[in-house]
């Protein structure tokens, strides 16, 4: 018996080993059911639409067309340039229940971090409101799936307001002047909920594909970080170092910030994920460049965010009855009633 446990043992080290797809630290995981995912964004119902029918807004020339190669420098790093750090705040998008809304998180990260280098690092930062697209942006995405260039099309016809409007709540809700901007009263309960009538908007000017590793360099050095397509499976376990897996297909949406060069002189790009701070390398993975690494050059998007936000008023004629009866809210003790009437007074 004991004989025959010691051989089950080395059969499984020796599977391990041969089982490796990378040579990143943690990355062999315990084999999963066919057509099921640990952590993959899309669900296996899911189908990518072809990437040449999603919408792109292209006004100006992409950067990768009027740079050369040799304009761009060695390593490139938005955590760090010039000691200001112009990346926003890490997300998770599995809590408080999981959704697979990495399209939302990996566009608005990249978005809301161009708005910081637009701002020049300026406090506070703005972080964008991926609830929002979740309840009134269904065209582009769900919790079962969505698209880069569908999310950018939604904030370009829309706008979005940050997260202080709407926080993540990892659901598809239904699309509602409550669930765009919501503030709440006391006493603290769901019926002392309103829309907030006044919010700032912020939208993108234009947006667009890329793909290629000089045309990812030109775009992030000129103009900020990218959302790109990857196969996470190779990635689940991940715990650090260089990912060199080639992937099989893209089921997962992350954003791309820089890249860097090691010791021996091979590149990687720098990758910001959406599953906490404490997966992979303190949220992030790097990738193997040149190589098309999980997939991760061969469909990425961009989006150019407009500025100044856009203040929106939820309708200069609204009366405080349509405010309540749109959220079909009770109004105890006449308290919404004088709250609502003072907001629309100072919108």
């Amino acid at each position: 018996m004991a004989l025959r446990l010691c051989l089950l043992v080395l059969v499984g080290v020796v599977l391990g080993v041969s089982g490796s797809h990378t040579a990143a630290k943690g990355m062999q995981g315990a084999p999963r059911p066919a057509g099921t995912r640990k952590y993959g964004c899309f669900n296996p119902n899911y189908r990518m639409p072809e990437r040449s029918t999603l919408p792109q807004m292209v006004l100006s020339t992409p950067p990768h067309v009027y740079m050369m190669a040799e304009e761009l420098p060695k390593t490139w790093d938005w955590r760090n340039v010039s000691g200001s750090n112009f990346i926003t705040k890490d997300l998770n998008q599995h809590i408080p229940v999981y959704c697979g809304s990495c399209w939302a998180h990996g566009t608005m990260s990249a978005l809301a971090d161009r708005i910081k280098i637009k701002r020049k690092a300026e406090w506070p930062d703005i972080n964008l409101s991926i609830q929002d697209i979740l309840n009134c942006g269904e065209e582009a995405g769900t919790c079962w799936g969505g698209t880069d260039l569908g999310a950018y099309k939604y904030v370009a016809d829309n706008g979005i307001p940050d997260d202080t409007c709407q926080v993540y709540e990892a659901v598809d809700l239904k699309c509602s002047d409550k669930h765009k901007c919501l503030t709440c009263w006391n006493p603290p309960g769901p019926t002392n909920c309103t829309p907030q009538p006044r919010y700032l908007k912020y939208f993108v000017t234009e947006y667009g594909a890329i793909s290629g590793v000089q045309a990812m360099k030109a775009e992030i050095y000129k103009r900020g970080p990218i959302a790109c397509g990857v196969d996470s499976d190779p990635i689940d376990d991940y715990s650090g170092g260089i990912v060199t897996d080639p992937g099989v297909e893209i089921n997962h949406i992350i954003s791309v910030v820089g890249w860097g060069v090691t010791d021996e002189g091979e590149e990687y790009w720098i990758v910001r994920n959406s599953w906490g701070t404490y997966w992979g390398e303190r949220g992030w993975f790097r990738a193997k460049m040149h190589t098309n690494t999980v997939k991760i050059e061969e469909a990425c998007s961009w989006a150019v965010p407009a500025w100044p936000p856009t203040q929106f008023v939820l309708n200069s004629t609204t009366s405080v009855d349509e405010v309540l009866f749109k959220t079909h809210e009770s109004d105890r003790d006449g308290r919404l009633r004088g709250q609502i009437e003072a907001q629309l007074i100072m919108a």
